[in-house]
């Protein structure tokens, strides 16, 4: 008689595969058939490749997710097969000013295939937030002229926001449909980098700067498009609901806190900005604040030697008990200038860091638990690796990870691929000049040169460690061998590559390359 396994251990079983592996486990008999085309297993195996927040189910793009995971795999194949002929060339229009940050407004993964097109964020140095159509190469809005600079940018695809801070630290929030923000935000000193992530349900936005951080969260029903305004407030003037319950949107951003060189961390409730909790993180500026993937841990350094990085429980940060400290834990790494959650081991986190005298820099990687000790809860950080780069080679400016087990960064023109033990996997050669520019994400690698070039790797997965393979090249604008006055920043989607051009001092030039998204694939 056979014997079948109940579907609940299959399933299970079925967890580990891989795609190849679980369309082989799905030819075996009916009953792994139907097991096997289980929506619960596709979408994991989506999250996991893509590090898509768990709440990407709320818009489910294709019927299935396995379409969708083969769907997008053809796109990542195309795109990593692409030749120049493929694309769409488009430039924007010189006479915008000097274009400054920039980010996706539109995400990887479109909820309704061949029907959107990439659309990203910039800001201007005449002080307007643009919204394009890549494939266009058309703006498709633009705000107000803001009465100062834009200094930060930050998107949130999957609810179609974009935030911004200026020169003046006034906090913006922005859907590029309507003229005015949808809120407003004003605070004395805040911000040196924002972030914009989405975990379950919970989308936040991280700014971070000289002396402490804000949460700010936003509540999911529709927000006004007429605008939310607030003046300015100073942290201590704002009442304490340490017990404020359904936050949905949090956006988190540095201040100062008044009176103090102190850096700490201040939640607030968006839209209307009351003080949830405020916590002292250090005795100095913060200078980098980055979240795991799923959002359930906070990291937040200075560059100050003599102050250890440490890593806080997010959620005691989001809703902190009063009287009782958050659950936190320093890291052993002095000197840190960099660091990078690992996209597929949310837990991991490697550090770059740089040590006076003789500024050597190295790396160290941790794995970040929580732990039940005497019905406690504590947090662990256990160091999987650490080594130092060469004293003769050039430092790197910007690193980035993939799985937790490698390290991308670059030296002059090469790009180095390494393990987080300092064992060297690859070496690439693929431009001429210094690479000044490194984008690392969970498809693709993208790398700007001082030789007019960009190119493009794709991540793959051979054996026990992911590599690189190396795709094409492109100009950063074509037939324009003129040097750059700044640094030509490219960022990438699955279906386009965007490139900041500044050939003189008081305009840059917006130049896409897209892959059509209308044919199918």
């Amino acid at each position: 008689m056979e014997f079948r396994l109940p579907e609940t251990p299959l399933l299970r079983i079925f967890s580990f595969l891989d795609a190849f592996s679980l369309l082989q486990a799905g030819q075996v008999n009916k009953h792994w058939n139907k097991v096997a085309e289980s929506d619960h297993l596709w979408r994991n195996l989506c999250l996991r490749k893509w590090s898509l927040p768990s709440s990407h189910n709320l818009c489910l793009p294709l019927p299935s997710w396995k379409q969708f995971f083969f769907h997008h795999m053809r796109r990542q194949r195309r795109m990593a097969s692409a030749k120049l002929e493929d694309f769409i060339y488009k430039e924007g229009d010189d006479n915008l000013g000097i274009l400054r940050h920039m980010a996706y407004l539109s995400g990887s993964y479109r909820p309704v295939e061949g029907q959107e097109k990439p659309v990203l964020c910039t800001v201007s140095s005449r002080h307007v937030l643009y919204a394009w159509d890549v494939q266009e190469g058309t703006v498709i809005w633009s705000s107000p002229v803001q009465q100062s600079s834009i200094k930060f940018l930050a998107t949130l695809p999957q609810l179609r926001l974009v935030f911004t801070v200026d020169m003046e630290e006034t906090v913006k929030v922005w859907n590029c449909q309507h003229e005015d923000a949808l809120a407003v935000r004003t605070i004395p000193r805040v911000s040196f980098s924002m972030e914009a992530l989405l975990a379950k349900e919970d989308p936040f936005l991280m700014v971070s700067e000289l002396a402490a951080v804000v949460a700010l969260f936003w509540p999911r029903p529709n927000l006004s498009p007429g605008g939310i305004s607030t003046t300015d407030s100073r942290s201590h003037d704002l009442p304490v609901n340490a017990g404020h319950k359904d936050l949905d949107t949090v956006l988190a951003f540095v201040i100062p806190q008044v009176g103090s060189s102190e850096g700490s961390i201040c939640t607030l409730t968006v839209p209307g900005l009351e003080m949830v909790s405020i916590v002292n993180v250090f005795n100095h500026s913060v200078d980098l604040l980055c979240c795991s993937p799923d959002t359930r841990w906070v990291l937040a350094a200075v560059t100050y030697q003599r102050v250890l990085p440490r890593v806080f429980l997010a959620e005691c940060l989001l809703r902190l008990d009063t009287g009782r400290a958050p659950l936190s834990v320093s890291l052993p790494v002095l000197g840190c200038c960099a660091a990078c959650w690992a996209p597929r081991r949310a837990n991991r986190v490697t550090l770059m860091f740089r040590r006076a005298p003789s500024k050597k820099t190295g790396f160290s990687t941790f794995d970040v638990t929580t732990e039940r000790i005497r019905d406690k809860t504590v947090i662990q950080a256990h160091q999987v690796a650490s080594f130092a780069l060469p004293i003769d080679m050039e430092s790197p400016v910007q690193m980035g990870v993939s799985d937790g087990t490698v390290i991308v960064v670059y030296s002059g023109p090469q790009l180095l691929l390494l393990t987080i033990s300092g064992l060297p996997l690859q070496r690439f050669h693929d431009h001429q000049l210094s690479i000044c520019h490194l984008c690392v994400g969970p498809l693709y690698v993208l790398t700007t040169s001082m030789d007019n070039h960009l190119h493009l790797y794709m991540w793959e997965d051979k054996g026990r460690y992911p590599y690189l393979k190396s795709c094409f090249d492109l100009e950063h604008r074509r037939g324009d061998k003129t040097l750059s006055c700044y640094v030509s920043r490219a960022i990438c989607d699955e279906v386009s590559i965007v490139c900041v051009v500044s050939r003189n001092f008081e305009s840059s030039v917006l130049v896409m390359y897209s892959l059509d998204t209308c044919d199918g694939v």
